[in-house]
C-alpha cells in the first residue's frame, strides 16, 4: 500500500508548455503565464506551482556585476 504525499503532479503537457512559454517569453512571470493557462485553456495552476516548471534564467545579458558583487567592490573602497 504506497500513497504518495503532497499535491499530484501537472501533466507533462503542461510542462512542456510552461517551459517553452517561459523560454519564449523571458519578460513574462509566474503570475503572467497562469493568467495565460486561465484564460485562454480554463486551466487554474498556482503561480508557486509554474514558477517551479519554469525555465531558469543563468545568462546576466547586459549585467557586468551581481549586486552582491557590487557592495562587495564598493565595501573594499573604503
Amino acid at each position: 500500500m504506497s500513497r504518495q504525499v503532497g499535491r499530484p503532479r501537472i501533466p507533462r503537457e503542461h510542462i512542456a508548455f510552461i517551459r517553452r512559454i517561459s523560454g519564449d517569453h523571458p519578460e513574462w512571470g509566474e503570475d503572467k503565464i497562469a493568467e495565460e493557462f486561465d484564460a485562454k485553456f480554463g486551466i487554474h495552476h498556482s503561480a508557486s506551482t509554474i514558477r517551479r516548471y519554469m525555465v531558469r534564467r543563468t545568462d546576466r545579458a547586459g549585467k557586468t556585476q551581481t549586486w552582491h558583487t557590487f557592495i562587495q567592490n564598493q565595501a573594499n573602497r573604503a
